[in-house]
């Protein structure tokens, strides 16, 4: 079968299939404030109005029992609702561009193509597609709104295998799908198709043991040279194989004692010696 796997690669491609799949809608998620955050809002206010009203770090320490250097951060804080926030929350540095990050997600935009838009238009920004995947993945969870239709496109491919044992008419599992992807090749490589025939014709003709169809095939100059180069090789022991399409008897009786006395050598190695073998051997001879 050399002639197939120079024409096939290992996987043949056979077409690229067009899917429309539904994607889920990126769920446009509010990011509320924590309580711990809440929290710390209060008590930067209550510091505030505090240090207004008694005038010294001191004194307002002492009466909310803080630190002074805490105090002295609290008062110095201009924007409340965002310097409030803590470092160690699930805040990330591309929630202020969130609405846009997700306009494009559901128009159907790749990650990549996403990470490109942005880093050209905020050069500051310099994201990495690791850190946007896993931002939009977060926000995709457990959505449950109805998604926008998408085509995906899926290359279909055939194990060369399956081609070769089809056309040597070997037992091979083929589905319904890859059965329609033989037919397509077959048709499309009329090679294929005349090996597939000659091979049927050829066993067809050892199994009904008729020697004169087998004189004839072999006789036979063909246009194919991989059929040509197996007819030559049989020719070199012409009789032979004349003889195999004309009497009913073969080898197998000679093949399958040595297969047994092959079993036997194998169990025995290194186990026993040459009496216990020749036992062995008449012993096996009687099954």
């Amino acid at each position: 079968m050399k002639e197939i796997k120079v024409i096939f690669p290992k996987r043949i491609f056979i077409e690229t299939e067009k899917k429309e799949i539904k994607i889920s809608k990126s769920r446009k998620k509010k990011i509320n404030k924590t309580q711990a955050q809440i929290n710390k809002i209060k008590l930067i206010k209550l510091t505030k109005e505090t240090y207004a009203r008694i005038g010294s770090f001191r004194g307002t320490a002492k009466e909310l029992n803080l630190n002074r250097k805490t105090v002295k951060k609290y008062i110095s804080i201009t924007n409340i609702e965002e310097e409030s926030k803590f470092t160690r929350c699930n805040y990330s540095v591309l929630d202020s561009y969130y609405n846009e990050i997700f306009d494009l997600y559901d128009k159907g935009k790749k990650i990549t193509k996403i990470k490109e838009y942005l880093n050209a238009k905020y050069k500051d920004l310099k994201i990495k597609y690791t850190t946007l995947s896993s931002f939009i993945r977060k926000y995709r969870k457990g959505t449950n709104k109805t998604g926008t239709d998408k085509i995906a496109f899926k290359k279909i491919y055939l194990n060369r295998g399956k081609l070769i044992k089809h056309v040597l008419n070997w037992k091979v599992k083929l589905n319904s799908d890859e059965k329609i992807y033989i037919e397509k090749i077959m048709k499309k490589h009329f090679i294929l198709t005349e090996l597939k025939n000659f091979y049927e014709l050829f066993r067809t003709t050892l199994t009904e043991i008729k020697s004169s169809k087998l004189i004839n095939i072999l006789d036979t100059n063909y246009k194919n040279k991989t059929i040509n180069s197996f007819i030559k090789n049989l020719k070199t022991d012409y009789d032979a194989v004349v003889n195999s399409a004309k009497y009913i008897y073969n080898n197998g009786r000679t093949e399958g004692n040595v297969g047994k006395l092959k079993k036997i050598k194998h169990d025995m190695y290194g186990r026993g010696g040459i009496e216990l073998l020749k036992k062995k051997v008449i012993f096996q001879s009687f099954f």
